[in-house]
């Protein structure tokens, strides 16, 4: 049974009530508060042990308020007059409380894809005085990993709650070594959890060195088709390495220092420029996560990459392996993602009408969600936004319009010097732009034919949309053949 005892008028429980018999964080937030304001009214030998077990529930319950509601976590701080009296419990427990200040440092921005329910969200981590700090904000600035980041707010534990953010330095990839053109050299790191291990007998390094460079489609082949022969993929496989502990999703950082540690002694690691981390399939995430740009690293040696965690179950058969790889170093090299828009039976809305944004709705670039329809793996080319971005396209391969005119687009494989899209102004006077460029049966980009043959009859067409900062760096598919065929239907 549980044992009970009244103290200043709260009903406190020796046993905390957990996250699973609460499983609003704000709630749980709020009782553990009434908790904590009474033990600070209490004598000091009563209330050390019981703050200290309320803060790390408290922290756990701040931690996933803030990872969906940052504005909403700020709201629950305890004011000064409630904090005071446990500051006086000992550094341990104060450390656990909030505090005011700024931070600077270098950030990590790490994507979180999951596949299965259709969901991304952006997670920020920065090192600042030798700590690495988890950081929330409402505002993520348009970050890349290694830009040099200034936050104002409030920390908690190795948790900072953002009020204002913003980039002093911008990361310089060319110079750090990390860049889109050249042999991407990866690292696939197979590790196993104190709980759950790989089942080789599906992936092992047979089958996970041909995701990148075997059989009939490999990464290598995607990305030098792709790159007009600009990009190749090389990878060697090591481990499992044992970690000897279980990882949250919220780990995701821990999981990366503790794989980097086991791996020390038998990778060199300044060989290679994305790092490739296989957990096991009851990781709690539905798909993976990959850094936004390329992080420095120590181990022992200085060497610069992209980091990329994804589930074991997500890089078989091999075709989802490739898009898998695809998606995720995609985002080491900067790319966010392949999305749709759609304004329901018309294709384009008035300036002011707000789209239906569908994250992963566009299943023709790999920086989509990986979608198999019947027993292809759909592995489209990166779409034209994405390939600029990339420094695979020369200067006339694409062209912006503000004005009529004819054009003459070449298709999307085709590697040619000639113009292969047009960036056309939305009228006159704005910063909103049509992309028009177009696919055919060929190449990676002939998977399409398994399930709609009708791209390539006509343009793709994707919508720019200069002044929406939450979008930068997506691609925006819009649904040309509305009504007769609704975008709603172009779902997995």
């Amino acid at each position: 049974m549980k044992r009970y005892r009244w103290i200043a008028g709260i009903f406190l429980c020796t046993q905390f009530l957990s996250a699973q018999s609460q499983p609003d964080p704000a709630v749980r937030i709020r009782e553990l508060d009434l908790q904590l304001i009474a033990l600070g009214e209490q004598p000091r030998e009563i209330a050390i042990d019981r703050a200290r077990n309320a803060i790390r529930l408290r922290l756990a319950a701040f931690a996933e308020l803030a990872g969906r509601d940052p504005a909403g976590a700020l709201a629950l701080l305890l004011p000064e007059e409630n904090l005071a009296p446990l500051r006086t419990l000992g550094a341990a427990i104060a450390s656990g409380l909030e505090s005011e200040g700024e931070w600077s440092g270098p950030v990590e921005v790490v994507a979180e894809d999951d596949f299965v329910h259709g969901a991304s969200r952006i997670h920020l981590s920065m090192q600042a005085g030798g700590e690495r700090l988890q950081v929330y904000s409402t505002d993520p600035a348009n970050l890349r990993t290694g830009d040099t980041i200034v936050a104002a707010g409030v920390r908690m534990g190795r948790m900072l709650l953002i009020r204002r953010l913003s980039a002093v330095a911008r990361a310089d990839a060319a110079a750090s070594g990390c860049t889109s053109t050249g042999v991407q050299h990866l690292a696939i790191l197979m590790v196993n959890f104190a709980s759950s291990s790989i089942d080789t007998s599906v992936t092992n390094s047979a089958s996970l060195g041909a995701i990148v460079n075997g059989g009939s489609h490999n990464l290598n082949g995607y990305w030098n088709e792709a790159s007009y022969g600009l990009t190749s993929a090389a990878a060697d496989v090591y481990g499992p390495f044992n970690l000897g502990a279980d990882y949250t999703g919220s780990d995701y950082d821990q999981l990366e220092t503790d794989t980097l540690n086991a791996a020390a002694g038998t990778v060199n690691f300044p060989n290679y420029t994305h790092i490739v981390i296989v957990m096991p399939d009851g990781f709690p995430v539905d798909g993976g996560y990959g850094t936004i740009g390329c992080a420095s690293f120590t181990s022992p040696t200085t060497f610069t990459a992209g980091v990329v965690w994804v589930r074991a179950d997500f890089m078989i058969p091999n075709d989802v392996g490739v898009c898998a790889l695809a998606h995720e170093d995609g985002h080491n090299m900067g790319l966010k993602h392949a999305s749709t828009e759609s304004y329901g039976s018309v294709p384009l809305g008035s300036f002011d009408t707000v789209p239906v944004h569908t994250e992963y709705g566009s299943h023709f670039s790999l920086m989509s969600k990986c979608f198999t329809y019947n027993v292809t793996t759909i592995l489209g080319h990166y779409d034209a936004q994405h390939k600029v971005a990339l420094g695979w396209w020369l200067p006339s391969n694409y062209q912006t319009v503000s004005a009529n005119g004819s054009f003459v687009l070449a298709p999307t494989e085709t590697n040619t010097s000639n113009l292969h899209a047009i960036r056309v102004q939305r009228g006159l006077g704005n910063n909103f732009w049509l992309w028009i460029e177009y696919r055919q049966n060929s190449g990676y980009d002939s998977t399409f034919s398994a399930f709609d043959s009708q791209i390539y009859s006509g343009a793709m067409i994707h919508f720019e949309d200069s002044t929406n900062t939450t979008y930068v760096g997506y691609t925006r598919l819009l649904n040309y053949t509305a009504p007769a065929k609704r975008s709603e239907e172009h779902t997995s």
